[in-house]
């Protein structure tokens, strides 16, 4: 018995009158990467953003002043340099992006681990701690 393997690529159905084909695209640029990126970051900043009209809570005006607080304390290396360019990746406004990874369709156990990675969170467990008390 012969086996076939199938090999599935990255591509859009294209519709010609009654006919319907694949068309295989190339991966994106970096140009392409930065461009959508810079969409992207410039829509969620926005969405971000609170409303000018809307008062911000006393809660969250504590959490920006622990935040300012933990900020000055703290004091990164002095490294002016951006972060080093891979392949197929941008970085904007803080925002990164990564196109550099392929997933089989049947590839169960990689689509398993990037929803994991993409499901995690914000903020590493091990690096929060207990908050001073005020008084």
């Amino acid at each position: 018995m012969a086996t076939r393997s199938l090999t599935t690529k990255a591509g859009v159905f294209v519709t010609e009158g009654a006919d319907l084909r694949f068309e295989a695209l190339s991966a994106p640029t970096d140009a392409e990467l930065d461009v959508l990126l810079r969409k992207t970051a410039r829509r969620l900043i926005r969405l971000l953003r609170p409303p000018a009209d809307v008062p911000e809570p006393d809660a969250l005006d504590f959490l920006e002043s622990a935040q300012h607080a933990a900020l000055s304390a703290w004091q990164p290396a002095r490294n002016d340099a951006p972060p080093k360019r891979k392949r197929h990746s941008a970085f904007v406004e803080g925002f990164s992006l990564h196109a550099g990874v392929h997933l089989h369709a049947n590839d169960r156990a990689g689509l398993a681990r990037l929803l994991a990675y993409g499901a995690r969170g914000p903020i590493a467990l091990e690096r929060l701690g207990p908050c001073p008390t005020a008084g």
